[in-house]
């Protein structure tokens, strides 16, 4: 499910594999040959290669840490909002 994409970012391609350039999946991208490749992947230019495109499915795990610091005192930590339950009076150490 690799993909490539040019230089200028207008041009962005599944691919099957790399080996001395990337090898376009021509089963799903039938209209693309060697004329319009060239064009759009110069010579000497760079390109990406990324694990993820428009359409893919992608997961990205979220993490909630809650520790108890002191008497009625916690540490929260997430890498997202979140809405946390405690006792009454308890104190949030928020770490981000």
């Amino acid at each position: 499910g690799a993909r490539v994409a040019n230089a200028a970012g207008d041009a962005e391609y599944r691919i099957l594999g790399i080996a001395d350039g990337a090898f376009v999946d021509t089963a799903l991208h039938p209209e693309v040959g060697a004329e319009k490749l060239a064009g759009e992947f110069p010579l000497d230019s760079w390109f990406s290669v990324y694990d993820y495109g428009v359409g893919d499915e992608v997961i990205l795990p979220h993490m909630v840490s809650v520790s108890r610091t002191g008497q009625s005192v916690y540490r929260a930590t997430s890498t997202d909002d979140m809405t946390l339950s405690l006792p009454e009076r308890a104190i949030v150490e928020n770490e981000g």
